[in-house]
């Protein structure tokens, strides 16, 4: 694995190159920085923060 001979800190873009892995860990990292799960609503603003 050539990936590996990299440091972690560029292995981490290396690793999200798919854009809905790169989405959903963003919005992962929201979820679990703001606080539990969120009402429909509430995810479509978050969807507009994690695309940022």
């Amino acid at each position: 694995m050539t990936f590996l001979k990299y440091p972690e800190a560029i292995r981490r873009y290396i690793y999200t190159t798919n854009v809905s892995e790169n989405f959903h860990r963003r919005l992962k990292w929201l979820r679990q920085h703001l606080g539990g799960f969120f009402q429909s609503e509430e995810v479509l603003g978050l969807t507009s923060l994690a695309k940022i």
